[in-house]
């Protein structure tokens, strides 16, 4: 009652997870802007928060790079920092803690399914594009090639992939 969850740290954080620290600072910025236009006591550490968001999203995606992509344990110590980042943002506004304790449940679960499950759903649609592109490099090279190139399984000795020049060969 007259309590409101800003998720707005959600999107911002998804964005500098999968796109990095200048997307994500642009899209903090932008939320950023959008809060200090609604005004009120909290705006200024309700702004700061969400920038900050953005350069943690950045510094996620950073550590994700390096160990090959974003993966489940870089999702959920986002999710903790996003997490840590708003509790600071609330000892900031006056009467904050008592705020903070109103709404700590409903903020967890906002986070957790927010960037947490989300996240991953991102990576897996971000992967199977990866893998779309694969398929489609493999088939451009063996349709181009000059021999003859056929596939079998070993066990059943059914063809599985074959390319045109070995069409044009057999007449299939």
């Amino acid at each position: 009652s007259g309590v409101y969850i800003d998720a707005r740290g959600v999107p911002v954080a998804l964005i500098a997870l999968f796109e990095g620290w200048p997307a994500g600072l642009i899209a903090g910025l932008i939320a950023a802007v959008y809060r200090l236009s609604l005004g009120g006591a909290g705006a200024l550490a309700g702004a700061g928060a969400v920038i900050a968001v953005g350069l943690a999203g950045g510094l996620i995606h950073a550590w994700a790079r390096r160990e090959g992509g974003v993966a489940p344990r870089h999702a959920f110590a986002l999710t903790a920092l996003v997490y840590a980042i708003t509790f600071l943002a609330f000892l900031l506004v006056p009467q904050g803690l008592t705020l903070f304790g109103r709404v700590w449940l409903p903020l967890l679960l906002v986070y957790v399914v927010g960037i947490g499950i989300i996240a991953r759903l991102l990576h897996d649609v971000l992967e199977q594009a990866r893998l779309r592109s694969a398929q489609h490099r493999f088939r451009a090279i063996i349709d181009e090639a000059n021999d003859a190139i056929r596939i079998v399984d070993a066990d059943t000795y059914r063809i599985l992939e074959t390319n045109r020049m070995d069409c044009e060969i057999c007449g299939y």
